[in-house]
């Protein structure tokens, strides 16, 4: 059963009262961290998608030890509630509320129109840096059926080890529009300086029976025209 909407999007109203809850934990995910440091919601830990949210150097989302690495830092368990918004329309917050569900954290919410929104409503803003006890995280997953990979095919439930295997190569009937396409383009055809196939020259050639009826019209006309009377040394009227 899908979760309600109003668990996991919640209003600034709700995070002005909550803020300070002990068991909840809240995080600012920005692409221009220079945001967080001139003023952010009180509590709020800073988080940059970049340098926090990613493996380096090659950028892909963060282990499962990663992860539980950052959040035990700010003493998170698995019972905390997690509100996480940010800048630009939440743009990594929420991708950051993914990658916590993704991690089986059960407790996660978003809070609607984001930084902007609290700033729109002139609500407080704070510049401390809130500091909390490490605690001992544990994450769960990761669940696999909440990501798509590019390039693969998700798995359908029949056990057949092909429906898990990556697709790599493009479908059958796109290999035969291709082929097709490519024998019909202009770049195929017969062009000056380049030789005909042997088939395309054997069929342009006329068979051995056309040869004959070319050969048997061509006698019959010979014997009808005058001027091959005049070749064979008959009279033609007017001649001496």
């Amino acid at each position: 059963m899908s979760a309600n909407p109003q668990d996991v999007l919640v209003e600034t109203d709700w995070l002005g009262q909550h803020a300070t809850d002990p068991n909840v934990r809240i995080f600012e995910v920005d692409v221009d961290t220079a945001a967080y440091d001139q003023g952010h919601v009180a509590g709020a830990v800073g988080l940059n998608w970049k340098s926090d949210l990613q493996q380096h150097p090659v950028r892909d989302l963060l282990e499962k030890r990663q992860l539980e690495q950052l959040l035990g830092k700010y003493g998170v368990t698995s019972a905390t509630t997690i509100v996480t918004y940010g800048d630009n329309n939440n743009w990594f917050a929420a991708w950051f509320f993914w990658l916590l569900k993704y991690y089986g954290h059960k407790d996660v919410k978003l809070v609607n129109g984001g930084r902007a929104k609290w700033i729109a409503e002139k609500r407080p803003l704070v510049t401390d840096v809130p500091t909390f006890g490490r605690g001992e995280y544990r994450a769960a997953g990761p669940d696999a059926s909440i990501r798509a990979l590019r390039g693969t095919r998700r798995s359908s439930t029949s056990a057949h080890p092909r429906s898990t295997r990556a697709s790599c190569s493009r479908p059958r009937t796109s290999r035969r529009k291709a082929r097709n396409a490519a024998a019909t383009s202009p770049a195929r055809r017969t062009s000056p300086g380049r030789p005909r196939s042997r088939r395309t020259a054997a069929s342009s050639r006329p068979t051995s029976s056309a040869r004959s009826t070319a050969a048997r019209a061509s006698i019959r006309g010979a014997r009808r025209s005058p001027t091959a009377g005049s070749a064979s040394g008959a009279r033609t009227p007017g001649s001496s």
